[in-house]
């Protein structure tokens, strides 16, 4: 005769997995269910609480399903709302103004994130995710926490808009080697490499220097003579096409200003810049050596550098300062350029919040 104790424990160890198979399905990740059932599992509870503790996990179960099916539209909205909220709390506390250093609040560690849900890079970014968590208490905290969740809501919306190859281009400039996230996870799947897009009075380019990168920047500004400023971003490549693209923005009396990282022979476009911006949240110039399409490093001495820092101090800035930047990083490393020199050393006419005019 089977004791009815036995009964009711092997009822309920049927039970319970059955709504850990629910919970899978419903979440599509196991490890969301595992905590549930080793909750289950772990406590010797009379019916009555064990009904209690199933109903508090179907409802985790239900939030959870609904949060992965949400669209990036659905999640914005959602978002901006919490962000908003979280201001007026703030301000009805007393806050008052932030001031404009919080203007950037977190932007990179939002882009990176958000890049690595929609890029398949979640379990990347994580840990950044957790360090934006702001829990907030005083009115100060709402306020900080409302701009940080703007920030993203923002960065949400300019993402969004990109193709997969521009979103791939932005998580290696900015994010593959930065924050924590390791270097090897650049994604080289990309349909094209290199973007040249114009809004309004700027011509955005996105990607590497390669052959044939002048003749296609110059196109694409001839197609729209509006155009007055070239915004950058770019992991580098030919210092010849470079330099013939930064002759070209200077004849057109064209600014410069930076939309992501600028590396290696990047720099040079940068220099053809009548005015040379730099905006926060502060994009990085980004020095290493020079080298041959093999690899193999050009060293000091050659007559390279000297005509780099010749064209270099040709375009405004100090072209010592330049090749010493250079020279001090192997190829395949690189050197930044200090925010805080960047005026000084006039490879930037201006920094916002920092120097220049």
């Amino acid at each position: 005769m089977i004791k009815k104790s036995s009964l009711n424990h092997a009822f309920r160890c049927k039970f319970i997995m059955t709504i850990f198979r629910t919970c899978h399905r419903m979440t599509s990740r196991v490890l969301d269910c595992q905590p549930a059932l080793a909750k289950l599992l772990s406590k010797n509870l009379d019916w009555v609480g064990l009904m209690r503790l199933i109903i508090a996990i179907l409802f985790t179960m239900t939030v959870s399903g609904a949060n992965a099916s949400q669209s990036w539209q659905d999640t914005i909205s959602i978002v901006a709302k919490k962000a908003d909220r979280l201001t007026a709390i703030g301000r009805r506390r007393g806050g008052g103004f932030l001031g404009t250093a919080y203007n950037e609040l977190y932007v990179k560690e939002h882009s990176c994130s958000i890049l690595g849900r929609m890029l398949g890079k979640k379990q990347h970014i994580l840990k950044i995710e957790k360090e934006t968590n702001i829990a907030p208490n005083s009115a100060h905290e709402f306020l900080v926490a409302g701009r940080s969740l703007a920030n993203w809501v923002y960065n949400a919306k300019r993402i969004l808009k990109r193709t997969r190859s521009e979103k791939i281009i932005e998580w290696n400039l900015d994010c593959a080697g930065k924050l924590g996230i390791a270097s090897n996870e650049v994604i080289t799947d990309l349909s094209e490499e290199t973007f040249y897009r114009v809004d309004g009075d700027v011509l955005y380019i996105l990607g590497d220097i390669n052959e044939g990168f002048f003749s296609r920047l110059k196109a694409a500004y001839l197609k729209s003579p509006n155009v007055n400023s070239v915004a950058l971003g770019s992991g580098g490549g030919d210092i010849n096409e470079a330099m013939k693209a930064a002759n070209f923005i200077r004849e057109q009396k064209l600014n410069t200003t930076l939309w992501n990282n600028c590396y290696s022979a990047c720099t040079l476009v940068f220099m053809g810049g009548v005015k040379r911006r730099i905006m926060s949240p502060y994009p990085s110039l980004m020095f290493h050596k020079a080298s041959l399409p093999s690899g193999v490093e050009i060293p000091r001495g050659t007559g390279l550098y000297s005509m780099i820092s010749a064209f270099v101090a040709s375009m405004g800035g100090n072209g010592e300062k330049f090749t010493r930047y250079m020279l001090s990083s192997a190829p395949h490393q690189f050197t930044k350029a200090p925010t805080a020199e960047l005026c000084a050393a006039k490879f930037a006419t201006w920094v916002q919040r920092l120097c220049g005019f």
